[in-house]
């Protein structure tokens, strides 16, 4: 063989090979923009929180979403595409399917915890910190301990089906503003313990404690 021939030889198997690559890459590219993803983001600044991995799936997939995980001193509500939500959007609530027809970014949405004592009671200093975690508890029965007496600057409500305890170590007076406000609407379970709450509003057994009652109040000194 000349090495003429042997050079053409050569220059052929190149561009065979050349050739090979660009043709697996032009495939990798299209099978690349064949697929949507799914990615999450812990949306917790330098706090540690683990994620879901990405979901890399064909256009109009159907996926699963999954949890927020947890983070310290937080709850988490869920997901939402704005890192700046206040609130979850329940369209990609943890568990739920959802099909995925475009890249999506999934951030964590958190809430402050309460303040919790060690035997999980949660501590309230304030107005705003006693509507805040009667908030909180929903339906989970909670005890809210009052570390000061305060004024109630507004109506306060227990739902019909929260169960709430109101307790402190030392008496406790709740006083309303005036008589147009701090009414306490009790339409679930409430118990008073070691709790005053000043101004009469309805008759005796309750005639020193200003409740509107329509549930089950239940009061122990």
């Amino acid at each position: 063989m000349t090495k003429k021939l042997k050079r053409i030889l050569a220059i052929l198997l190149t561009l065979s090979m050349v050739m090979s690559m660009v043709s697996m890459t032009s495939l990798a590219l299209e099978e690349e923009a064949d697929t949507v993803t799914l990615t999450y983001n812990a949306n917790a600044g330098t706090d540690e929180v683990s994620v879901p991995d990405a979901q890399k799936v064909e256009p109009s997939t159907e996926v699963t979403i999954g949890s927020c995980g947890t983070r310290a001193g937080y709850n988490a509500l869920g997901w939402s595409t704005d890192p700046d939500a206040k609130t979850a959007d329940s369209t990609f609530a943890p568990d739920k399917t959802y099909v995925l027809d475009s890249d999506v970014t999934l951030y964590a949405v958190w809430k402050v915890a309460p303040e919790e004592e060690g035997d999980g009671t949660v501590k309230a200093g304030s107005y705003a910190e006693l509507t805040k975690a009667i908030s909180d508890a929903g339906t989970t029965p909670t005890t809210i301990k009052l570390t000061q007496s305060f004024d109630l600057a507004n109506y306060l409500f227990i739902n019909q089906e929260q169960n709430i305890t109101l307790t402190a170590e030392d008496d406790v007076i709740l006083s309303r503003s005036d008589s147009a406000k701090g009414s306490l609407w009790v339409k679930g379970n409430l118990t008073l313990e070691n709790i005053v709450l000043d101004g009469a509003s309805i008759p005796s057994p309750y005639a020193m404690v200003h409740v509107t009652k329509t549930g089950n109040v239940t009061m122990n000194a």
